[in-house]
């Protein structure tokens, strides 16, 4: 997408609903992209500690998406994007929980 389509969807919905969603998206995707060079770098380094300030980043980051985005919603495209996204969370988290550091993660809060 270009600068300008984005300015132009922008320009179409009130700024305070669509700068959330996309930031928070964004941050989250990020963050997710990062598992893999921390789980690398903490085997090489032995420094499991990484793994546990990840996990709880990562959950910072989940909770700022949640909290400024509705999961569920009438847009079937992006609620299929969001859901996505969740499951993405949900697989890094019990990874990083239950298969590398043997704790115990809860499936529901």
């Amino acid at each position: 997408m270009s600068e300008t389509e984005l300015n132009k969807l922008i320009s179409e919905f009130k700024s305070e609903m669509v700068l959330p969603t996309i930031d928070t998206a964004r941050q989250l995707i990020l963050k997710l992209e990062e598992y893999k060079s921390v789980i690398k770098n903490s085997a090489e380094t032995r420094q499991v500690y990484t793994i546990c300030r990840y996990v709880q980043e990562l959950a910072s980051e989940f909770h700022s998406f949640y909290n400024a985005n509705r999961v569920i919603s009438e847009d079937k495209e992006m609620m299929k994007a969001r859901i996505a996204l969740v499951w993405g969370v949900k697989t890094v988290l019990h990874n990083a929980l239950e298969d590398i550091l043997a704790v115990s993660a809860p499936e529901r809060m």
